[in-house]
């Protein structure tokens, strides 16, 4: 199923509308995390010597904070109670062995702390897993949330499985 450029427009068109509001505030909490909260509420603080962005500040500070808490990957252990043979065992270090070897070949531990902050911030965050042709291994990376859109329609009436898209827009 290929869509016409002219669908591909309507859904592009579509999608920004039914996000609109979402992106309008994900836009706020990036001028917040940036200092610039004197964009977003005008009249909240006098001008004067407390004109610095100190509650922006504070804002970042945990938001950052909390993200480092959060980043830190998980042990992946491929082993289930209910091995009982050597066979299995094998297979199932076998199995850890992959999974660490996408996980260092993607270098996820680097991008966790970016990718934290950004679902501590607007609530989710976007991964892309590509194939890399000259390793012949999976590669995941996060994406920025900022400006991202899905749809995903599992499970459709007359089957057809699932069905994702990925629309993003840069501000």
């Amino acid at each position: 199923m290929s869509l016409t450029l002219d669908e591909i427009k309507d859904n592009y068109e579509r999608y920004r509308q039914y996000y609109s509001d979402r992106d309008t505030r994900m836009e706020q909490v990036r001028l917040v995390r940036q200092g610039r909260m004197r964009d977003v509420f005008p009249d909240l603080f006098p001008d004067g010597p407390f004109e610095n962005p100190i509650v922006a500040n504070m804002v970042d500070i945990s938001a950052r904070d909390l993200s480092e808490v959060i980043a830190p990957l998980p042990a992946f252990n491929c082993n289930s109670p209910s091995m009982v043979s050597d066979k299995e065992r094998k297979k199932a270090d076998k199995r850890e062995e992959i999974v660490n070897g996408i996980i260092d070949f993607s270098d996820l531990q680097t991008q966790m702390f970016p990718a934290s902050d950004r679902y501590v911030t607007y609530g989710f965050v976007p991964a892309q897993i590509e194939v890399d042709l000259e390793a012949n291994m999976p590669r995941i990376r996060f994406l920025d949330s900022y400006g991202c859109w899905r749809l995903c329609r599992c499970f459709r009436r007359g089957g057809g499985g699932c069905l994702c898209r990925s629309y993003s827009w840069r501000g």
